[in-house]
């Protein structure tokens, strides 16, 4: 099994909106606060020719200069090529991301 980032588990702030949120959050260990902060923000699979995100990249940008909020929180890339975590705020980014990988 494995696991990347995402944006419920982003290092030491942690929003919640709901009290089942918050009850999960503060059962957290250390322990488990050291495993979420030592996850990848992305994962290749050159296997399969794929990269795994939680959330987006950006076009044009090496995988690892990305920007770890993207990587967590984008959903879209406005037409200056921006990212956007906000939902139609733009156009998905794998809908314009040139792939395959």
């Amino acid at each position: 099994i494995m696991n990347c980032r995402e944006n419920e588990a982003n290092g030491t702030v942690v929003q919640y909106n709901d009290r089942t949120h918050k009850d999960a959050i503060d059962a957290l260990s250390q322990e488990d606060w050291s495993y979420i902060e030592s996850l990848p923000y992305y994962i290749e699979l050159p296997q399969f020719n794929v990269v795994v995100v939680h959330a987006g990249f950006v076009p044009g940008i090496p995988f690892s200069e990305q920007s770890p909020s993207n990587m967590m929180f984008m959903r879209n890339l406005r037409e200056d090529n921006t990212p956007s975590k906000e939902q139609g705020d733009g156009l998905p980014w794998a809908s314009v991301w040139p792939g395959p990988q």
